[in-house]
């Protein structure tokens, strides 16, 4: 099991945006997205046309697990891609408000945020995050129901390259028999 992800944890490893992007991402729990689509069909019937309407449920199932990569951090909102390849395919995360009392840093875990804000932003302009009414995402474009998973969490799991970066010194250590330190005469001397 893959532990949840959070502000503590970003700044224990001192993650910056781009070591973000690193980082391998889990669905807590499952995510169920829903769209209303409407088709409509033309007929031929002599004279007339007539229009037939009907509606259709388009559903994207994210099952509980399913790996993501971050692709766009700003600040404390990351957007993850679930979908290799695909940028678009992707939902947002962000930590609840700082100032709910109680809550611990370790307690402030991403969870997913109904942002509208489209994968790549305006070049030259700060990140302002615009929030869907009614807990709509965009996904591929489109703007979908959370149908399950409103409270759905990013897992995660850290690269072994993360280890391998960190620089190591192991002092060698100091014995009197060494002799005294720089600059300081023994008594007696």
């Amino acid at each position: 099991m893959h532990p949840q992800f959070s502000r503590a944890v970003r700044d224990r490893y001192a993650l910056s945006d781009l070591d973000l992007t690193r980082v391998q991402f889990f669905t807590s729990e499952q995510v169920v997205l829903q769209r209303e689509v409407t088709q409509q069909a033309k007929a031929s019937s002599g004279n007339a046309l007539t229009i037939q309407s009907g509606l259709t449920v388009e559903e994207i199932v994210l099952p509980s697990g399913t790996p993501g990569v971050a692709v766009r951090v700003e600040g404390d909102f990351l957007l993850v891609s679930f979908s290799r390849g695909k940028i678009d395919e992707s939902l947002w995360f962000a930590m609840p408000d700082a100032t709910v009392k109680g809550r611990t840093p370790e307690q402030r875990v991403y969870q997913l945020s109904a942002l509208e804000n489209p994968p790549i932003g305006p070049a030259g302009q700060p990140f302002a995050p615009q929030f869907a009414p009614g807990f709509l995402v965009t996904w591929a474009g489109q703007k979908y129901r959370v149908a399950e998973g409103r409270t759905v969490s990013l897992l995660y799991e850290i690269d072994a390259s993360f280890e391998a970066e960190k620089i190591k010194h192991k002092p060698t250590g100091w014995r009197l028999s060494d002799g005294p330190p720089p600059g300081v005469t023994p008594a007696g001397r």
